[in-house]
């Protein structure tokens, strides 16, 4: 019985380590995509929840909030992703990436 516990904390565990390695990558692929300064800090107030030392930390929060879930991350394209992110940004702030 423990260890069908352990099997399924494993497999969990598993499951969320590749959930944050998928959101680390997203979050490095908009800012390249968009051109985003990582060492800047003028989208923490926006995106982020003021706790964020930079836009780095502040678009993964946003990433975060975006993907859930493991099943998230399934669904959602990067194309939809970046579309989303930038009309967050417009609406929220006017800001429009150099990227685009």
């Amino acid at each position: 019985m423990r260890q069908i516990e352990l099997e399924h904390q494993f497999k969990t565990m598993l499951v969320e380590q590749n959930r944050q390695r998928k959101v680390k990558n997203l979050t490095l692929n908009l800012m390249v995509m968009l051109q985003i300064d990582p060492h800047g800090n003028h989208l923490i107030g926006v995106c982020g929840s003021g706790e964020e030392r930079d836009n780095t930390e502040a678009i993964h929060h946003w990433v975060e909030q975006e993907t859930c879930c493991a099943s998230c991350l399934k669904t959602i394209s990067f194309k939809k992703l970046q579309s989303s992110f930038v009309r967050y940004l417009i609406d929220t702030t006017g800001y429009y990436p150099e990227g685009l």
